[in-house]
């Protein structure tokens, strides 16, 4: 461009000191308009990409907050499945640990529902009806980090669902952080710990395809009892009946 104006400015009959004045003026001109444009570009471009990155971020952690497990609600009858549910009490996973748990769980259509209508859908299933008409029995544990939920939970399990043998808890993780290492639940991975304590006869694939009510029974004969259950239905027994509303679940042996 120097080049043209030089050119152009050659061809001007005028003083030479006024024609050099003009070309520099010009010059000067035309790099500040040519500067201006880059670096509002370059102003423009960082603050799109800036913008890009800081909702990539947000995505990322939300997606992560949202398919994070706050509890697991460990469902066990014969059939023994697991449902994960996040913060904002959605079911985020189900799984199964043995072949009726599986099968169960692939039947179902609960993925992101609430955890209330995940659970209704499960004991209302006419594979855990036909479970309980058998005289089965049936735990549900629920295992988690916000103890709130936990409860929540359990309360809710207690308050809607209502059968003869059943009983429904609350665990910490460090009771049954090994569960899922040896392929159990963890509702009967709890009880395996105690048969394990006494006799290693029974491997977990065994407790694993063993019922609910099979399991209690096999305590019986090795002189263990449901302690950690009963106790625990005790107490939110007790806690219920201070609020005016026990609910009796039959613990005993069938």
């Amino acid at each position: 461009m120097n080049d043209k104006i030089r050119a152009a400015f050659d061809a001007v009959n005028a003083d030479g000191q006024l024609k050099g004045k003009t070309k520099d003026y010009i010059s000067v001109q035309y790099q500040k308009r040519h500067r201006t444009k880059p670096f509002y570009y370059k102003v423009r471009y960082i603050s799109v990409l800036s913008a890009c990155v800081v909702f990539l971020l947000i995505s990322f952690i939300g997606y992560r907050f949202y398919n994070t497990a706050t509890s697991i609600v460990s469902i066990d009858i014969n059939p023994s499945l697991e449902l994960s549910i996040n913060y904002f009490n959605q079911v985020i996973d189900v799984e199964g640990y043995n072949e009726d748990g599986i099968e169960l769980a692939d039947s179902l259509d609960i993925l992101y529902c609430h955890y209330d209508v995940a659970i209704d859908e499960i004991l209302n299933s006419e594979t855990v009806q036909q479970c309980m008409a058998n005289d089965e029995f049936l735990s549900i544990a629920v295992i988690g980090d916000r103890t709130q939920q936990s409860e929540e939970i359990v309360q809710y399990v207690n308050n809607c669902h209502h059968y003869q043998n059943s009983d429904c808890y609350t665990l910490t993780k460090d009771e049954v952080e090994e569960a899922h290492s040896v392929g159990l639940s963890y509702g009967k991975y709890l009880l395996y710990q105690q048969i394990a304590a006494v006799s290693d006869a029974y491997t977990p694939e065994e407790i694993q395809n063993m019922t609910m009510k099979e399991i209690r029974e096999l305590m019986e004969q090795l002189g263990l009892s449901y302690e950690h259950h009963q106790e625990t239905q005790d107490d939110h027994e007790g806690h219920e009946e201070n609020n005016g509303q026990k609910h009796h679940h039959n613990n005993g042996n069938n």
